[in-house]
């Protein structure tokens, strides 16, 4: 679906991405790991057109990107039903039901974006992602903002969504517990100017996983060896 070779980002003297490659195949979630700066939401701009000033090469069949943002851009004079449904003309009133019921919004479907909480903000927004009629859904820490608790709930909504529609989703992440739940492969980006570090692929179904399984154990702590080596800089680009 898409394949990254050999891509580079400065933003003038200062040098981001340094040779990124790798790719995202069809009907996966992989995550995105990687220290604050070291270019993980300029990567997302780049993948969805918003940025086209970079060196090296982007392919993609996709010609539609769905994206999430950080903050959720609802639109405060629609409802949730409407914020939903205006992004896709032809979906049905019985498929976008499904989506709310889904995404946990049901009886909340009349009202307008700030009669809702935080959370709920942001599930509408992940729930009109995925009613765009695209194959490719990017998601810059769409869960930031929230407690851990709440975090996880919005997980398994997200899963449940995805497995009625297993588009492609590109999600970056701080959350090592995140990455594991969701992700059917981890990339760990160095320090700037990044490069694909580490690819841990996850093979378990997201719904059967759990936090304490010995291979999500054994994961969890690999990441953590990883991200402790780049804080103390003993790893940064061995492209330099």
């Amino acid at each position: 679906m898409i394949k990254i070779n050999n891509l580079s980002k400065n933003f003038g003297n200062l040098e981001v991405i340094r040779n990124m490659n790798f790719k995202l195949s069809n009907n996966e979630i992989v995550c995105i790991l990687g220290p604050s700066g070291c270019g993980k939401s300029t990567l997302l701009n780049i993948i969805s057109g918003l940025d086209s000033d970079f060196k090296g090469s982007f392919h993609s069949l996709n010609k539609k990107t769905s994206y999430v943002f950080q903050e959720d851009r609802l639109l405060n004079w629609k409802t949730v039903y409407e914020n939903i449904s205006f992004v896709n003309e032809n979906s049905k009133k019985v498929e976008i039901m499904d989506i709310i019921e889904k995404i946990e919004l049901k009886g909340f479907e009349n009202k307008y974006p700030q009669e809702l909480s935080g959370g709920m903000r942001q599930r509408c927004s992940i729930a009109r992602a995925f009613n765009f009629d695209s194959p490719l859904l990017l998601m810059d820490e769409p869960f930031k903002s929230l407690d851990y608790t709440l975090s996880l709930k919005m997980i398994k909504n997200l899963i449940n969504l995805w497995e009625k529609k297993k588009n492609t989703i590109l999600i970056i992440t701080h959350d090592i517990d995140e990455a594991l739940l969701l992700g059917n492969r981890v990339l760990i980006f160095s320090q700037r100017p990044s490069y694909l570090l580490e690819e841990i692929i996850i093979s378990q179904n997201q719904k059967d996983r759990k936090l304490n399984d010995i291979y999500l154990v054994e994961a969890r702590n690999k990441i953590i060896d990883l991200t402790n080596d780049i804080n103390k800089n003993k790893i940064y680009s061995h492209h330099c």
